[in-house]
């Protein structure tokens, strides 16, 4: 069984943690790296532990033993020994705490619609993460989030292009490259079926009357090729593909996420989840964590299987969903399916190996507003500090406190904005 737990880097609480590990059967330990931590515990493991085996340093990497101990205290280089033991089935891994614990981030979730972003929702509470809506200015460790505004589906060039151009100075100082992201996909036969058995429900999307009086087949014509109004299944999932390339973001499909109530596997949902926690250093067990996935009393659960458009499409919708491109099919992983089994995306054991990497620009002081009634509104030290006109100091680290006194401070842009039109006007 896999486990993944981390600790303060301290000897007493690896003790701890090993002993736990042991008690659930651990027989072998492997103490990987160097240090004072690592010595101290190696020397109290074989005191207080006679019956656990302490791997030799000679032994082959390869031969995984039932307990991990990792004592390496550089964030990135420990995600890379992480990740080695993706592929482990029956191993205690214990790691330290460090800045990328999943706790000391914040999370994004991009999903496509009618992809399962239902599963995507429930594997971040799973985790561990609270529900954070709407991206903040400053986003709050240990939550989620959306993108913008408080819609999962945020196809990249409206954040990466229409965001860029309104938001002051390019957007740079989006927390975006900070933290990670679950970017959710699917194959687009799926979504384009499932489209065609949703969209038309009257509450459910604005344009329902567009398709409502059509028959299946006429919806999922106009869905795979719609040249007036919703554009192409190709237009429409196409939007999402640039996801895959950011460092920052780990993609997961539908089809390795839904597990075998959705026609899926469950041994591929367990292998996909335990890299997740292993990439977001989330502790837990993977069987616990996926067992909470497939929630049907999800507010937004909408019951879907891998290859349910092989029931859907008929020889006319087929013809004109081969007509298009298959660019998109190919870019996703989809664009030859396997002789027998569930349809997997051909990409999925490349990224669930990617380890993540964030940005680590310092992009504070920032100017966020010039000249707003004379103020400047700056970020600085995760805040929002509004500078009156004709402020002397330059430098508002070394301002004297007589001097800061006349600073509007905020946690928020708009707090700021709301407190400089009160200063300015209603004294």
């Amino acid at each position: 069984m896999r486990s993944l737990q981390f600790v303060e880097p301290t000897p007493d609480a690896y003790l701890a943690a090993i002993a736990a590990a042991a008690a659930r059967g651990g027989t072998t330990i492997r103490l990987a790296g160097t240090g004072l931590v690592r010595n101290v515990v190696a020397q109290q493991v074989a005191q207080k532990f006679p019956g656990l085996t302490i791997e030799s340093p000679d032994a082959p990497a390869a031969a995984v033993p039932s307990i991990v101990a990792l004592f390496e205290k550089d964030a990135d280089k420990l995600s890379d020994q992480l990740i080695a033991y993706l592929d482990a089935r029956d191993v205690a891994l214990i790691g330290p705490v460090s800045d990328r614990f999943w706790s000391r981030r914040a999370l994004f979730i991009v999903s496509q619609p009618k992809a399962g972003t239902h599963l995507i929702f429930e594997l971040a509470k799973a985790l561990g993460y609270t529900e954070g809506g709407e991206c903040r200015d400053i986003p709050v460790p240990g939550s989620w989030y959306f993108l913008e505004f408080t819609n999962a589906h945020t196809g990249a060039p409206d954040f990466f292009v229409d965001s860029v151009r309104r938001a002051p100075h390019g957007n740079r100082a989006h927390p975006f490259p900070h933290h990670p992201t679950l970017f959710n996909y699917r194959n687009p036969l799926d979504i384009v079926a499932s489209e065609a058995n949703y969209y038309h429900e009257d509450g459910k999307t604005i344009f329902y009357g567009y398709l409502a009086h059509l028959s299946y087949e006429e919806r999922l014509a106009r869905l795979i090729d719609d040249p007036w109004l919703l554009g192409s299944i190709r237009d429409r999932t196409a939007q999402f593909i640039a996801w895959l390339d950011f460092a920052n973001v780990l993609p997961l499909s539908f089809e390795e996420l839904v597990g075998e109530k959705g026609g899926g596997d469950d041994g591929v949902q367990n292998d996909t989840v335990w890299s997740i926690m292993l990439r977001l250093h989330a502790p837990g067990d993977p069987d616990t964590i996926r067992t909470a996935v497939f929630n049907p009393n999800s507010p937004t659960f909408r019951f879907g299987r891998i290859g349910g458009h092989q029931k859907r499409f008929t020889p006319k919708t087929w013809e004109k969903f081969n007509a298009l491109p298959q660019d998109f099919m190919a870019a996703y992983g989809f664009s030859e399916k396997p002789a027998s089994g569930a349809w997997m995306p051909s990409r999925a054991a490349e990224y669930r190996r990617r380890v993540p990497r964030y940005s680590k620009a310092a992009v504070e002081p920032f100017i966020v507003q010039k000249n707003l009634v004379g103020y400047d509104i700056i970020k600085l030290g995760g805040r929002y500090v509004g500078v009156p006109p004709g402020f002397p100091a330059v430098d508002l680290a070394t301002a004297p406190p007589e001097l800061l006194k006349q600073l509007i401070v905020g946690d928020t842009a708009d707090t700021v904005r709301f407190l400089i039109h009160a200063r300015t006007f209603l004294r």
